[in-house]
């Protein structure tokens, strides 16, 4: 299939996130959601993953078959959670000669939370550290990745984002994931403490000031499925050989927390 044809074709996908305790499924037309099915909890997650896939393609009245591209959260997450999700779409896609397209959970979630100059991105890593990442997202949902994905302390990251936020002459910052709500007190406190203005979005963000602390994206599915769709048009497509899970590794960790906790290939937040 020539670019031209696939960017002239509304795609059919099947997006999978099972990065984390609420693992969620859903099936898009383009931009048009036809069906989604959102899990809590880990509990046998390999033994349900294909009997709920297809419940959701009899709710959307599809096939496998019919699947245009498969859409997969790569990481960061639990690590037996991207095992099983990536198997499974891996094995759909080389069984049935189909495209994959890979997103990171931090991407899909900066995107969720609207326009922003900077959304920081942090998910719990537990005992006491996060994922960290720095995106801004334009008007049209375009993501530019400001920073590495690292792990980090998180009493390092409020001041580190202020700092930046400072240098860059920023107006506001976005924080969005899960530890948000699970190092809210931690947040708050910090913005207290420098007289940083603070509200929590109901909805969408568009470039407000202070810190604004984003409601948690409960499912993620629905979303990567619409940015895989884009992602499908752009030709940004893998095939399973070419797939696998994005983990950071302690060590990478260490190095990139003596380069300036963020890393210096995109902005050296030191």
């Amino acid at each position: 299939m020539t670019q031209t044809n696939i960017e002239n074709l509304t795609p059919l996908i099947l997006a999978v996130d099972t990065t984390s305790s609420r693992a969620s499924m859903a099936i898009s037309y383009g931009q048009n959601l036809l069906a989604e099915l959102g899990i809590i909890g880990n509990e046998r997650r390999s033994t349900n993953l294909l009997s709920e896939i297809d419940w959701l393609l009899t709710k959307a009245n599809v096939a496998i078959n019919d699947i245009t591209a498969f859409g997969v959260l790569i990481g960061p997450g639990s690590f037996t959670g991207l095992r099983v999700g990536l198997a499974t779409i891996k094995g759909f896609a080389h069984a049935l000669n189909k495209p994959i397209v890979a997103m990171k959970s931090t991407e899909v979630i900066a995107r969720a939370c609207g326009v922003s100059d900077i959304t920081c991105v942090i998910l719990d890593a537990h005992r006491g550290e996060v994922f960290l990442q720095l995106f801004a997202v334009d008007n049209s949902g375009d993501i530019k990745e400001l920073s590495e994905l690292t792990i980090a302390k998180i009493d390092q990251v409020f001041p580190l984002i202020y700092q930046y936020q400072i240098s860059e002459n920023l107006p506001g910052v976005v924080f969005a994931g899960d530890a948000v709500q699970l190092y809210e007190e931690e947040l708050l406190k910090f913005a207290r403490e420098n007289e940083i203005f603070t509200e929590k979005a109901k909805l969408l963000t568009t470039n407000r000031l202070g810190w604004i602390l984003h409601k948690r994206v409960t499912f993620l599915a629905p979303e990567a499925a619409f940015y895989a769709a884009e992602k499908f048009s752009l030709g940004e497509t893998l095939n399973a050989s070419e797939v696998a899970a994005y983990y950071v590794r302690p060590s990478e960790a260490e190095v990139k927390l003596q380069l300036g906790l963020i890393g210096k290939k995109k902005t050296n937040l030191s």
